[in-house]
């Protein structure tokens, strides 16, 4: 598994056994694209357009989004290239043409096809990929053409490679935790003005620095800095600029992310402990040097000595911390230049705004709201009696309730297109707008106390139960639509959120005729679908034991003829019997005790599972 910015790149195995698929995820988890592969990656990559498997020998290059349209002729290579591709070569292939175009891979012809020289690491950017080989050859690959640019000669093993932002250097990790640094060089026929390293005078090859740490085992460029990066050597965090360190940090995770002159650092042997639990203190914030340092100079000096730092070492991040700070003692002077230097619109047209203010604490008021602290901003308006900015202030962030609160009876709203609908609320009275202002602000426990609060005729309670649907709150919806007597309802919609066993018991409870033969059919398609582990999944959620239990031992059967691996087989065969045990524990359970007789003979049955054939117990 990797990621990239939004993206999160998936590898797994095949139903075959042979293949092997590629997804690719969003930022909640929606998987958008998919590719089968037909060899075992060890490496993989991903871009925001591109994504990189490799073994030891093949190499995919599987272009799984088109980039922005920037231009008219971007328009007609798209056009003339038709759209989205995946590309597949044999690292042999590469030949020592500059420009030439890399050979397809023929799966039919080159199958079995080793390679003496394997591929041990790869890094991609959005328009560079550097392959590194055992030998210590690397090879520069342009992404979008998969054509040979430029090919290297270092001597080292590489374990671990990894461009920078703008793909103009490249950190090279060997085997024994050495690691080294190259500027990438120009194609054939540019100038040499340097001590460079050749590959057999093919291309002229890139600066190899005079850099070297030894017992680095993670590294990380920065997203805004090209010449930044951060290292981690034994329990100590480096942070490089040009080459030369800062002081060591101590620090024992694993770098995650390096950008605004603050890393990440993520605690992952903290985290393996309880994985079921992650909690935001597993992930660490770690400043850089000039980062903490105008942080100190702004609280132990002045703004103006902290200004005349970040004159002296510009940055963005830097230039943000000024602003933020000049707002809240609203030196708007200071804070104009700041917003200026990075290019920030938004805020000058905010200075403009609070500079037309007659009142400091209007300013003040202002300046809180604009960083989010509304709490404080509305403090700031009712210490000045001031009662009508705080309620312009709710209806800005479109909380009603508290605009609600501050005039009693009246609530204000404002729809999408900015006009102002008034509508007058008496409390306990109009409850219809009640439960639409609950809905909106998505205040699902109000809402939900409002259920119990109905009587069983009112036609509100279907309208509660649909607003829940919405937003998946099966528990709640089903409450609804039980009080208003609709068992029908209640049920197709544990049906329709996947919640069987919730479904099952409703069924039970209610004498419901039906519910067995929609989960039996629901079943049947997922086999015919050949999907029996969905299948075992339902069963499971339906507690139907039994034909969970049955298509696990059947899964079992089917592997065992076909001489699969042995530890699978006896995986489905545990399954299916911790599912038989499954089955007694929710017998004895709805038996109560009522059958003392039944429950003692089902618990012998259960101590002594040798002494019953396995295909009686399932049927």
């Amino acid at each position: 598994m990797t990621a990239h910015g939004e993206y999160c790149l998936l590898v797994s195995k095949a139903d075959d056994g042979e293949n092997h698929i590629l997804t690719v995820a969003n930022s909640i988890g929606t998987a958008i694209e998919t590719r089968h592969i037909p060899f075992a990656p060890k490496i993989v990559r991903i871009t925001k357009t591109h994504v990189v498997a490799a073994s030891a020998e093949i190499i995919l290059c599987w272009q799984f989004r088109m980039p922005p349209k920037k231009s008219g002729a971007l328009e007609v290579i798209r056009k003339k290239e038709g759209g989205l591709k995946d590309r597949m070569f044999h690292i042999d292939d590469v030949g020592d043409t500059v420009n030439l175009e890399i050979p397809l891979l023929n799966l039919e012809t080159t199958k079995n096809r080793n390679t003496s020289d394997p591929v041990t690491a790869i890094s991609v950017s959005d328009s560079l990929l550097i392959v590194a080989r055992q030998s210590g050859t690397f090879l520069q690959i342009a992404l979008q053409s998969i054509s040979l640019e430029t090919k290297y000669a270092i001597p080292i093993r590489p374990q671990f490679i990894s461009l920078n932002c703008n793909s103009t250097r490249l950190a090279m990790l060997d085997v024994s935790g050495v690691l080294k640094m190259l500027e990438l060089g120009k194609r054939a026929g540019a100038g040499n003005n340097g001590s460079y390293v050749a590959a057999n005078s093919v291309v002229e090859g890139g600066k190899l620095f005079d850099f070297e740490r030894k017992d680095v085992w993670d590294i990380e460029w920065a997203t805004d800095n090209p010449e930044s990066f951060a290292i981690m050597e034994k329990t100590r965090l480096f942070i490089f600029e040009n080459n030369v360190p800062e002081e060591p940090i101590t620090c024992s995770g694993y770098i995650g992310s390096f950008d605004n002159l603050q890393i990440k650092s993520i605690m992952l042997d903290e985290l393996f402990k309880e994985p079921e639990s992650p909690s935001r203190e597993h992930v660490v914030s770690l400043d850089s040097r000039s980062l903490r340092e105008a942080r100190a100079i702004l609280t132990n000096v002045s703004l103006q000595e902290a200004l005349n730092y970040v004159e002296e070492n510009p940055h963005p991040r830097l230039w943000k911390l000024i602003s933020d700070s000049a707002l809240e003692k609203l030196e708007l002077g200071i804070a104009q230049k700041a917003f200026v230097r990075v290019l920030d619109y938004k805020g000058l047209q905010f200075l403009k705004k609070i500079e037309k203010l007659d009142d400091k604490d209007k300013q003040r008021a202002e300046v809180a709201a604009y960083f989010g602290h509304i709490e404080v901003a509305e403090k700031i308006y009712l210490e000045m009696d001031r009662k009508d900015l705080a309620i312009g202030l709710r209806t800005q962030m479109g909380d009603w309730f508290r605009v609600r609160g501050t005039l009693s009876e009246i609530i204000i709203m404002k729809d999408r297109d900015g006009r102002k609908q008034l509508h007058t609320t008496y409390k306990g009275r109009n409850v219809e707008k009640l439960i639409e202002c609950h809905y909106m602000v998505e205040d699902y426990d109000s809402l939900e106390k409002i259920i119990y609060t109905l009587s069983e005729t009112s036609p509100l309670l279907v309208n509660i139960a649909e607003k829940f649907v919405t937003v998946g709150l099966c528990d709640q919806a089903v409450s609804a639509y039980i009080k208003a007597g609709d068992v029908k309802s209640a049920i197709d919609i544990c049906v329709q959120l996947n919640k069987w066993n919730m479904a099952v018991e409703l069924a039970e409870a209610h004498r419901f005729q039906g519910i067995e033969a929609l989960l039996a059919k629901y079943a049947a398609e997922l086999l015919e679908k050949n999907k029996p582990l969905t299948a075992i999944e339902l069963y499971r959620k339906a507690n139907y034991c039994q034909k969970s239990a049955r298509l696990l031992y059947d899964l079992a059967e089917e592997e065992a003829k076909r001489g699969k691996n042995p530890l699978r087989i006896k995986k489905f065969y545990v399954l299916a019997a911790l599912e038989v045990e499954r089955y007694h524990q929710l017998t004895k359970a709805r038996k109560g005790g009522i059958d003392n007789e039944i429950s003692a003979l089902d618990g012998l049955l259960a101590g002594r599972p040798e002494r019953i054939n396995g295909n009686q117990i399932l049927g």
